[in-house]
């Protein structure tokens, strides 16, 4: 530990006390390059604390792929919901037009993720 005296703290009590995560900073098109800068002011913080936080960087990957499997699920239902829209009467083209907008931004931000 390189002489650092501070105790040790799981990332998972962290969150337990913090609820970081949950905050939003972190989305499923964060590149590697914040993920770092997030995990980074996680210790900082930690460190004024007292602490020598272990694991942040993992629960970021780990909860940015979370919400990355959660856009693909919810591409699935949104592309269920165009099939269905688009055999329904005029009266739903609005209803199509906002569906299709969130299936092009769902598949967006899953292209940006195989792209990293």
């Amino acid at each position: 530990m390189d002489g650092d005296r501070r105790p040790l703290k799981e990332f998972p009590d962290w969150e337990a006390e913090h609820g970081r995560l949950a905050a939003g900073d972190i989305t499923s098109t964060s590149t590697d390059a914040e993920l770092d800068r997030w995990a980074d002011r996680e210790e900082e913080n930690a460190a004024r604390q007292g602490w020598r936080l272990l694991g942040a960087r993992e629960a970021a990957a780990a909860h940015r792929e979370q919400l990355r499997d959660r856009g693909w699920d919810r591409l699935t239902v949104v592309d269920a919901d165009i099939a269905e829209l688009e055999n329904a009467t005029d009266a739903v083209d609005k209803n199509l037009e906002t569906t299709r907008q969130e299936c092009l931004h769902l598949v967006t931000a899953a292209r940006v993720r195989d792209c990293r």
